[in-house]
Formats: structure tokens, C-alpha cells, sequence
């Protein structure tokens, strides 16, 4: 059964290396362009604020089960996260290593920083960063009580920063405007 996973693993990998060619930015995940509007029709799960709303992936996403997506309160698209479930962490972290693998290869011409996030015991992985672009993409696995997940996320860091930085002020503002009623 081990040398089947690891022969599954070394195909997918092989298959994913083989038909990808350098990208010049992180623009794009499973078929949805970070920054642009999300239409109602490919959401099938929505949740309230930015999110994570359940979506439709657009290309094949055979990695992962779940796609959801973050926008801002109007609609676009700040993050895209696809998620897949394994039985032990040491599944998930030979998953997520193919995975960085590929995406070191992709993402070879734009990405400025490279970051392990292994301090924590329950969450690792590796964010790629493109600072000149504002966008990073990360591979993680988090073990929880009977799974682990392994969580491949595309951000546009400008856009979700100006998001969280709205909704702030939006919240603020309505504070204040409680504050003015009670005196």
C-alpha cells in the first residue's frame, strides 16, 4: 500500500511538473482570477461577510475536495483556498511537498521569498511570496482531532489588506454611531 501511495505521488507529480511552464504572476487558482467579481452562480455554499464561501472550481482541481473563496463586501475575489482531507499527517506533508514542488517550478520567475511555517507543531507548510506583485500562494497541512487538512491558498495580499482595513472602518463607524445614541 506505502509503495502505491509513493508511486501515486511520484505520477502526480511527474504529470504536474510536465505541464506547467513558468508563470510570470500569481494571477489565478482553480479557474478563478484573484481581484475579479464572483459571480452567484458558482457559489454553491455561501456564508456570510468575506466568507469562505464554497465554490465551483473552474479548471480541474484534483487535488483538493473543497474550493472556497474570500471576497470583499462586493464581491471579489481576495483568496481562493482548496482543501483535501488525509488520514495522518505524514499523507498530508508528502501531498504538500509535491505540491510545493510544483508551485516553486510555476511561480519561479516571480517569487521573491520563500518561507517554511513549521514552528507550529499542528500547522506546516511553505507560503511563496510575490512582493512586487502582492500576491503569495501557500501549502499547508494542519492536523486536527481526526484528519488533516492540507490547505492550498492563493492571496492577493493588497486587496485583503485594504478588505480587513475597510471592514474596520465600516465597523468602527458603527460604533461610533451606537456611541452617539447612548449619551
Amino acid at each position: 500500500m506505502k509503495l502505491l501511495n509513493i508511486f501515486f505521488l511520484i505520477l502526480f507529480s511527474c504529470l504536474l511538473f510536465a505541464s506547467t511552464s513558468h508563470a510570470r504572476e500569481i494571477t489565478e487558482a482553480f479557474g478563478y482570477n484573484l481581484g475579479s467579481k464572483l459571480s452567484e452562480k458558482d457559489i454553491t455554499t455561501k456564508r456570510g461577510g468575506i466568507g469562505p464561501h464554497d465554490i465551483i472550481p473552474k479548471k480541474k482541481a484534483g487535488t483538493v475536495k473543497i474550493v472556497q473563496a474570500y471576497t470583499t463586501p462586493d464581491g471579489h475575489i481576495f483568496s481562493v483556498d482548496g482543501k483535501n482531507f488525509f488520514q495522518s499527517m505524514a499523507d498530508c506533508s508528502k501531498m504538500a511537498t509535491a505540491i510545493s514542488f510544483f508551485l516553486q517550478k510555476k511561480f519561479a520567475d516571480v517569487i521573491d521569498r520563500q518561507e517554511r511555517t513549521d514552528e507550529d507543531s499542528q500547522e506546516k507548510g511553505t507560503v511563496f511570496a510575490d512582493i512586487d506583485g502582492g500576491k503569495t500562494v501557500s501549502v499547508t497541512c494542519t492536523d486536527q482531532t481526526s484528519v488533516s487538512v492540507l490547505s492550498i491558498r492563493y492571496t492577493d495580499v493588497n486587496l485583503a489588506e485594504k478588505t480587513m482595513k475597510d471592514i474596520e472602518k465600516e465597523k468602527n463607524a458603527q460604533d461610533a454611531d451606537k456611541d452617539e445614541i447612548n449619551l
